[in-house]
């Protein structure tokens, strides 16, 4: 299958000979979801913490004697139901992730991609290409034409790491970058443009390409 190549500056540079595989693969969008909804899981933090009644500062004291005052019993000024008190089943630190298999996250990643791919006018194929200088007005010059000058949601798919433009790269809030090594189904889902380098599409046909054709 022949897709178009374009060079650093978004300029058409000819034509890449590419495996259909990953081209013509029958999306399965259930996949998709349960990838990305498994990465987000992962990154959750889930830090939030409430204090229980046996948490709580102070009310060691009880506040007044058992019997005679008419009013209600009372232990300590820390329960639940006095002001400043402890929170019952409040949230308390826990892991959200979970695994999925991984013939499952390899199928959906290649769904990802697939459905990513399939769609010409956001993913662009470029050739091999780095910011020798390292800065980002010179990365965010490139990103531009290659986007025909839209400011848009952006990830950059390289082969090998490459330290000078993931440092040009990394402070331009609308570009996010990743190895082909290490793909994300939530950043490529939800990319407007989808940047592949030469190099990162034949590692990602290496990679994913045989799998397609078998599932």
């Amino acid at each position: 299958m022949e897709k178009k190549l374009y060079d650093a500056v978004g300029n058409e540079a000819g034509n890449l000979t590419v495996s259909g595989s990953l081209f013509t693969q029958e999306v399965k969008k259930f996949l998709i979801y349960e990838k990305i909804k498994n990465e987000l899981a992962n990154q959750r933090l889930g830090t939030a913490c409430t204090k229980t009644k046996g948490e709580v500062r102070g009310g060691g004291k009880k506040p007044w004697k058992q019997k005679g005052t008419g009013r209600a019993r009372s232990g300590s000024t820390r329960s639940p139901i006095w002001v400043g008190g402890g929170i019952v089943f409040g949230p308390r630190p826990r892991d959200y992730g979970y695994q999925l298999n991984k013939k499952m996250k390899k199928l959906a990643l290649v769904h990802t991609l697939a459905y990513k791919l399939q769609d010409s006018e956001c993913v662009k194929i470029v050739k091999d290409f780095t910011i020798e200088s390292a800065k980002t007005k010179d990365a965010y010059a490139l990103i531009k034409k290659v986007n025909q000058n839209k400011e848009e949601r952006t990830l950059v798919i390289f082969n090998n790491e490459d330290a000078n433009l993931k440092r040009a790269l990394r402070n331009i809030p609308w570009v996010k970058y990743m190895s082909a090594d290490r793909l994300a189904a939530h950043e490529m889902f939800y990319a407007k443009h989808i940047i592949i380098m030469e190099g990162a599409l034949k590692k990602i046909e290496e990679k994913y390409g045989a799998f397609a054709q078998s599932n």
